[in-house]
């Protein structure tokens, strides 16, 4: 998953009040904002660099193969 609720976003209900709702706490609250950006980046960096995903992509492929 690329998000973890309330540190690099927010879980949003398929409703039109929910997403609303969501969209208005960020218009809100700048260090809200600020935090889930930064976070969120973070997260990626670390977790969906290219080389990483090859690794994995290869571990998968010799466990396939034995």
């Amino acid at each position: 998953d690329s998000i973890i609720e309330n540190e690099t976003g927010m879980f949003v209900d398929l409703t039109p009040e929910d997403i609303v709702m969501h969209i208005q706490a960020y218009l809100d609250d700048a260090d809200l904002r600020r935090k889930h950006g930064a976070d969120g980046r973070s997260f990626v960096l670390k977790n969906f660099e290219q080389s990483s995903i090859w690794k994995e992509i290869g571990q998968h492929v010799l466990e396939i193969n034995g």
